[in-house]
């Protein structure tokens, strides 16, 4: 994890980049797996060279011209040599391997200290999503969704250029997936947890006519939500108020979560997933769209630090499905699950491409080249992971008994 931290403030730094993008180099150490130094090599050619007299002696059938004692000093000298590398080899790697966990504890710590308590959490999300609406109006499409969208059919190659009504026509294909499976009808009342820029609550009531009560603690996020259903007449049926998922009391025939438990933390799991139950009716439905981590690696990720958790989202968490299963109460059920990495990837690809054509505006704005590297890895990393299946997005539906 921390390798990751390293090659991103590289890479923030202009100390390295790749053509024909980053991705592609990303992709390369992603599948590679792992890091393998050229010290390491080099030590595995020399010790397979230990005995390179005596196959010289058994190829020619004659012997070297060397006295026996000069051979045997030959000999030593290059055993303690090997010895001597080996020892140097293993100092260094205790020492690279001091720094690593001096680091590691340094990094795990800051994110330690960002726990998602409701005072912590108000903070996370002030880092990310207020840093400016006009910072986001620059890759996002029109309709201010900022998740995953479902292409039909994915892109087979890298989205090198922006295509905003490619990407508004994927996210509204989204909404209607996750809409049908909530089986929303016109008599419902949902509560959306983290309702972003209200895109999805405003696009559900129009085609619905239910009622929508969305939550944010995302301030900026909650001034264009507001005036989305001020512009649209919609006053009646849609509110979107700055409140902590832990503070709303309401009781709803239908939950909607995209994307935002993710914020929640590993060890808030348990009352998040409480919370979902007391404000679900019995026989309420609930959707959650969430980015999740493999099993396989959750319990060495959810101690760790990364280079997203460090300088992209303070506080963030991606459970996996063990943990969310983990986490559910008696009360509630997982009917469905359907996963949707890949189009994650392509998602990224345009919000990377759109980032990279509008790089003097975003400049101009008076965000600094570091800034703007920094997001572009963000971009290209996650994007490189989710193609690789090394994280995923799911959407699941449960049901509260």
């Amino acid at each position: 994890m921390d390798q990751k931290i390293g090659l991103g403030e590289a890479f923030m730094y202009a100390d390295w980049d790749a053509k024909p993008s980053a991705k592609h180099f990303l992709t390369l150490l992603i599948r590679a797996k792992c890091y393998k130094s050229s010290l390491t090599k080099k030590m595995v050619i020399t010790s397979q060279n230990e005995s390179n007299v005596e196959r010289k002696e058994a190829e020619t059938g004659e012997p070297m011209a060397f006295s026996s004692s000069w051979k045997n000093l030959v000999e030593f000298a290059f055993g303690i040599g090997i010895i001597a590398k080996k020892l140097l080899l293993n100092l260094q790697k205790l020492m690279l391997n001091s720094i690593r966990n001096v680091v590691w504890l340094w990094n795990y710590a800051k994110h330690r200290l960002r726990e998602n308590t409701m005072l912590g959490s108000a903070k996370n999300i002030h880092e990310h999503y207020d840093l400016g609406n006009e910072l986001f109006e620059m890759f996002l499409d029109s309709s201010f969704t900022y998740s995953c969208a479902l292409f039909d059919p994915i892109p087979s190659n890298e989205l090198i250029k922006s295509d905003f009504a490619l990407l508004e026509t994927a996210q509204r294909r989204k909404y209607d997936k996750i809409l049908t499976e909530m089986q929303l009808k016109s008599d419902d009342h949902v509560l959306e947890i983290g309702c972003g820029w209200g895109s999805c609550g405003l696009y559900a009531v129009e085609k619905y006519g239910c009622k929508w009560t969305g939550i944010t603690i995302s301030k900026e996020q909650l001034k264009i939500a507001q005036k989305k259903v001020e512009d649209a007449k919609l006053g009646d049926r849609i509110e979107y108020k700055l409140l902590d998922y832990r503070l709303e009391k309401g009781v709803y025939d239908k939950v909607l979560a995209i994307e935002m438990i993710e914020a929640v933390g590993h060890e808030y799991l348990p009352e998040f997933f409480r919370t979902l139950s007391d404000r679900l009716r019995p026989g309420g439905l609930a959707c959650l769209q969430a980015i999740t981590c493999p099993d396989a690696y959750y319990d060495r990720y959810r101690r760790s630090s990364d280079f997203i958790k460090k300088y992209i989202f303070p506080g963030g968490h991606l459970p996996s499905e063990g943990a969310i299963k983990a986490a559910l109460p008696v009360q509630l059920t997982i009917r469905s699950v359907s996963h949707i990495g890949k189009h994650y990837s392509k998602t990224l690809d345009l919000w990377h491409a759109a980032w990279m054509e509008r790089e003097k505006d975003i400049l101009k704005m008076g965000y600094s080249k570091e800034f703007h590297r920094k997001w572009q890895f963000y971009f290209v990393l996650c994007s490189a992971l989710f193609e690789y299946d090394h994280i995923d997005t799911v959407q699941m539906c449960i049901t509260r008994h």
